[in-house]
């Protein structure tokens, strides 16, 4: 993981509806990992990592508590809320460093939105206009396009019957949709695919038609068979 940015500050520690502080010195830190997924975390005075969130997207809000003179502040998604004290030296710089946090979370004004769709947007056509490839399957089925299907599990149940019986929950669904891992396997599994062992992993996902279809590219005619699997499922039901 590559550190974009780092700040000394603590944690509180919440009881009885209150919270107190954490005493340990500490930081924040906001970091990119090896699929360039923004995480929000806090490192203990060791160097234990304790606190680690994925970051979405204009779901995450950090700000000053006003109930307090105190220099706390929340980070909050959803339900969730998760307070923290800094520990910077100057507190004049507070209200920049909470600038800069909510910048790196996507937490901007919603003038700054454009730019941001413009420029993914760009890269989306710049991978279309490989000659004879589609985006590998890690460019297709993005940490965003994944959560969207946890957040409507009415239409997609199935989902949920893949995963180990102790972790049929959405919570774990979306932790697995959205992680590292997932990304990368998508990055092995794009390559195989285009690989001389393509048609063995066709073989094994149970497709047909690997060498068949006007395509050139391996993955397109992966993508191809399983819509063709999931139409005959369908005209089953």
């Amino acid at each position: 993981m590559s550190v974009k940015f780092e700040f000394k500050a603590g944690k509180m520690i919440s009881e009885n509806g209150k919270v107190r502080p954490d005493l340990r010195k500490g930081k924040i830190q906001i970091v990119a990992d090896e699929s360039e997924i923004s995480h929000f975390q806090w490192v203990d005075p060791d160097g234990k990592l304790e606190d680690d969130y994925i970051i979405f997207p204009g779901e995450f809000k950090f700000s000053k508590v006003v109930q307090t003179k105190s220099r706390v502040y929340l980070l909050e998604f959803g339900d969730d809320k998760f307070f923290y004290w800094l520990q910077e030296p100057n507190p004049e710089l507070d209200k920049e460093l909470c600038e800069k946090v909510n910048k790196a979370i996507g937490n901007e004004p919603k003038h700054e939105e454009k730019k941001i769709d413009t420029s993914a947007l760009a890269r989306v056509l710049e991978s279309l206009a490989k000659p004879q490839l589609i985006p590998d399957l890690d460019e297709i089925l993005t940490p965003e396009i994944l959560k969207s299907l946890v957040d409507d599990l009415t239409k997609y149940p199935e989902l949920l019957d893949l995963l180990p019986e102790e972790q049929k929950s959405k919570d774990f669904l979306r932790e697995n949709l959205i992680s590292a891992q997932l990304q990368q396997a998508l990055q092995v599994l794009s390559g195989a695919i285009r690989s001389p062992g393509g048609p063995a992993i066709f073989s094994s996902l149970g497709l047909q038609g690997f060498d068949s279809g006007n395509s050139s590219d391996p993955l397109e005619r992966l993508l191809r068979a399983i819509q063709s699997k999931s139409d005959i499922r369908k005209g089953r039901k």
